[in-house]
């Protein structure tokens, strides 16, 4: 299998995973995150007619299992500036 051949079968798989997403509750946010349209096009695109480079959309699409669970498990974020909690 070639790079053009693998690309479009990890998109194409990633795309109909994606779809079945749906939401998925953050605590961080706390509230719900949608996968909708909007979103799976922000994979694709860097801009309303500017596609991400193909090698840019592989490693999201690639990458893309990890996001639901990363967002259902991330408790809180904070930055530290000296001693400052923001």
């Amino acid at each position: 299998m070639n790079m053009k051949e693998d690309f479009e079968e990890i998109k194409q798989k990633n795309e109909s995973y994606y779809k079945l997403i749906g939401e998925i509750f953050c605590p961080y946010f706390q509230e719900q995150i949608s996968f909708n349209v909007q979103g799976l096009e922000h994979l694709k695109f860097k801009q309303r007619d500017k596609a991400r480079p193909e090698q840019d959309q592989y490693m999201r699409f690639k990458l893309l299992y990890l996001a639901p669970e990363i967002l259902k498990k991330i408790p809180y974020y904070s930055r530290y500036f000296g001693d400052q909690t923001i």
